[in-house]
């Protein structure tokens, strides 16, 4: 006489296969049922090191170039190297910001 399966296990009707996959793997049939295939993907939170990184030496750049700015700061003499030096600025905040944004979804992601 045959062991009864477990209190969990469904009964399966015959011509039937049930496959569990994993991620990047194959699954074939080579029956004429049907066929029930599961993908369960909880995985880890990606660690997004670079981003931490690379805001650590963003908000570096934006107070050395701030700190270059203010003191190449001509007055009106060289209106054209100010206005360089603003736009320059403005897309290093940009990018700072963009950096963050990365950073800040790392932490609700991790952390709630």
């Amino acid at each position: 006489m045959a062991q009864p399966g477990g209190p969990h296990q469904p009964p399966v009707p015959p011509n039937r296969q049930v496959n569990k996959a994993k991620n990047r793997s194959n699954v074939f049939t080579n029956n004429n049922g049907t066929q029930t295939v599961s993908i369960n993907q909880a995985q880890a939170h990606p660690r997004r090191g670079w981003a931490w990184v690379s805001l650590a030496i963003l908000s570096l750049s934006d107070t050395g170039y701030f700190v270059y700015g203010q003191s190449a700061y001509t007055g009106g003499a060289d209106q054209d190297g100010d206005l360089i030096r603003a736009a320059i600025f403005l897309v290093l905040m940009v990018v700072t910001v963009a950096v963050a944004r990365v950073c800040a979804r790392d932490i609700r992601q991790r952390w709630f």
